[in-house]
């Protein structure tokens, strides 16, 4: 499953089909009325952001909050999970879905320094979607515990960071994801942010040569 276009719209294709199945757009926007008639919609601030397979079911994240679970095994069916809130709207800050190592959905929030479109990350909010009575809802965590969360635009991945040599537990390892870094001298935002101190701490500077290279991703090798 991707999110594509402009109206951050959804499409998958499964194994052995030969084309791309599009989900008509008026089936997840009915799931999202209150997002629809918010004022974030008509100033143009909404944007569906991050995807996670978990437990035979797709889970698509906007920066709103708003999270849908979508199952296409069969006849596709679009559910709300969660609903519309306000705790970070800001255009400049970036939102990604993982599934932590024990299984949790966790909403990640990627704070930049200001409101400029290149600032680069002072910090990361971290809230873990949790059950109380039925209400399914986001709660601030400040701590991932023996952990690790690597952040990036193609795939978001947890560790345990104690079965990988050097991997510093309770942080968060992002790179620079801007889709247009290109004009801001290359992709150089990389870093590692420890959710204990509240730091961000540069891993890796590129050189002069690499400022125009693709922004970094993250792969899990599969001999480890």
């Amino acid at each position: 499953m991707v999110i594509y276009g402009t109206q951050s719209r959804l499409a998958f294709i499964k194994s052995g089909d030969q084309h791309w199945t599009y989900i008509d757009k008026s089936i997840c926007d009915q799931n999202v009325r209150d997002v629809l008639e918010s004022s974030y919609v008509r100033r143009g601030l909404w944007y569906r952001r991050d995807i996670v397979y978990r437990n035979g079911l797709f889970y698509v994240l906007d920066h709103l909050g708003v999270l849908l679970s979508c199952d296409v095994k069969t006849n596709l069916k679009v559910e709300k999970i969660t609903g519309l809130d306000t705790l970070h709207n800001k255009w400049n800050h970036k939102t990604y879905l993982v599934e932590s190592f024990e299984g949790d959905l966790l909403r990640v929030i990627r704070v930049i320094e200001d409101e400029y479109r290149y600032g680069m990350t002072i910090k990361f909010v971290v809230y873990k979607l949790v059950d109380f009575c039925g209400d399914l809802h986001w709660t601030e965590v400040n701590s991932l515990g023996n952990d690790a969360l690597f952040l990036g635009d193609n795939h978001s991945i947890s560790v345990v960071a104690s079965d990988f040599i050097g991997c510093q537990p309770n942080s968060i390892y992002f790179c620079d994801d801007c889709d247009d870094f290109y004009n801001h001298g290359g992709p150089n935002d990389i870093g590692v942010f420890n959710l204990q101190d509240g730091c961000v701490r540069r891993h890796y500077t590129l050189a002069h040569s690499q400022r125009l290279m693709l922004p970094s991703i993250w792969i899990s090798p599969t001999f480890l």
